[in-house]
């Protein structure tokens, strides 16, 4: 039988009462406006990226140039992928969003993937 290997959240009182996530874990942080789910989300991936673990991030909600500016040296991680679903979904494909790719998106250590049609899931 294979033993799977657990790794830390990010969040020492989390894993005490989850007992650990576990390599293969798909772990979801919904966070809506005023709610305090960026620290977890924070916290787990500085967990992961010190462990260069890769991580996959999906964002509906900032554009990508928000978003690096909101995890500032987190974002400086090549084990780290952002999913940018913004860009053409809420940002509908907006110049302003679309002009991060020509000035900003090669020169980064993380990998940025924009989605063209995030509703389609």
């Amino acid at each position: 039988m294979l033993r799977k290997m657990r790794i830390a959240s990010g969040v020492s009182q989390l894993d005490r009462l989850l007992g650990g996530l576990y390599i293969g874990d798909n772990v979801v942080w919904h966070d809506d406006a005023g709610s305090l789910a960026s620290v977890f989300c924070l916290n787990f991936i500085q967990a992961s990226t010190s462990q260069e673990k890769p991580l996959i991030y999906v964002s509906f909600d900032r554009s990508p140039r928000n978003l690096l500016e909101k995890l500032g040296p987190l974002a400086e991680s090549e084990h780290l992928t952002i999913l940018d679903c913004f860009t053409y979904g809420k940002g509908a494909g907006s110049e302003v969003f679309l002009n991060f790719y020509n000035e900003e998106a090669s020169h980064l250590p993380c990998r940025i993937i924009c989605v063209d049609e995030p509703w389609k899931g």
